[in-house]
This record gives structure tokens, sequence and C-alpha cells, in this order.
């Protein structure tokens, strides 16, 4: 009778080891999958038609990426400061330009330019069209003055720059402007084989 009770004891205890050791588990891997798009999230939405994007999102076409998207920003975000005489601006850039990602004879081609909230275009939307490998497609918010703002669009006003040159040619107001924390979003599109 002693050696039934032992067993029927003994049963228990494993049991609840194991819940325990399960339960530790899926915690631990519920919080770490959780923290990784959520930095993202706080600061942009981008929205084609009824298609969210997510972050590092890839896309093997760019056929659902043609229409200009919705951007949203959470101006609740601690992340986003500004002065008061400041505006934000949000710079579209592919950064692999023209042979893909990480080529060291890339350049960075500017695809789009506004002005948040208002949405005022400096440089209107040119969506994605990679001929060669996978492209990176980079939104940064920066905040900038006036006289920033102006600068930019001279630059592209200007019938000398285009796509391929207008980062170039900005590279100093951006250095000179606050580039707004954690506030990087990236997709990527792969060309099509020929």
């Amino acid at each position: 009778m002693q050696h039934k009770y032992k067993i029927a004891r003994s049963r228990p205890k494993s049991k609840s080891k194991s819940r325990s050791r399960y339960k530790k588990t899926k915690k631990t891997k519920q919080h770490g999958t959780g923290s990784s798009n959520n930095k993202t999230d706080q600061i942009f939405s981008i929205t084609y038609g009824s298609m969210r994007i997510n972050p590092l999102q890839e896309f093997a076409t760019n056929t659902r990426l043609l229409q200009k998207p919705i951007v949203t920003i959470n101006l609740n975000s601690q992340n986003l400061v500004k002065q008061p005489n400041q505006e934000y601006v949000v710079i579209m850039t592919d950064p692999d330009a023209p042979n893909g990602e990480y080529n060291t004879d890339n350049h960075v081609y500017t695809h789009w330019i506004f002005i948040y909230p208002t949405i005022e275009s400096i440089l209107e939307y040119e969506p994605p069209n990679p001929p060669y490998g996978k492209h990176r497609y980079q939104f940064n918010v920066y905040a900038m003055d006036q006289t920033q703002i102006q600068e930019i669009k001279n630059i592209v006003q200007n019938p000398q720059n285009n796509h391929s040159t207008y980062y170039k040619q900005m590279e100093n107001v951006i250095k000179n402007s606050q580039k707004i924390n954690k506030s990087s979003f990236t997709y990527k599109v792969i060309a099509p084989k020929t």
C-alpha cells in the first residue's frame, strides 16, 4: 500500500514541474518576439491600398506598390521631438540603386519627399522599380526649419538635378537637420529576373 501511495504522489510533482517549465518558455518567446516590431510601429504605419506594410517585408514584384501609400506617423510618440519653428520632413530613398543590396557601386535614389502631417509633396512619389537584385526602400523622418525645407525645395526644382542626384545634393541639409530617433522604416523589393 505504501508503494502505491508513493507513486501517486510523485506523478503530480513531475507534472507541475513540466507545466511551470512550459509556461516560462512560452512567456519568454512571446516577450522576445513582441518587442521587435513595436519600436518601429510606434512611429510609422505605411499602407498601400488596403495592404499594411510590415517592417522589412519583402515583395517579389512592385505591382502592389505603384500607388502613393498612406503614411501615418504617431505624433504622440516620445521619439518625435521638434522645435516650434520646425516641420517633420519624410524622405523615402533607395540606397541600393541601381545594382541591388549592398553593392559598393550604388548611390542613393530619392523616391519621395513630403512634409508631415500636411503631406505636402516637395518631391512627388515615384514607386519602387528596381532594375537588378534586391533593394531596400527606406523612410526617415527629420525635423527641419523653414530655411532647410526651402533648401531642399531649391535642390528638387533645379533642372540639373534628378532622382539619382537629389540625395547627394541634400546631404549637408540632412546632416544639419535633426533626424528623429527610431524613425526608420524599411521594406524590400526584388527586381524581376530577366
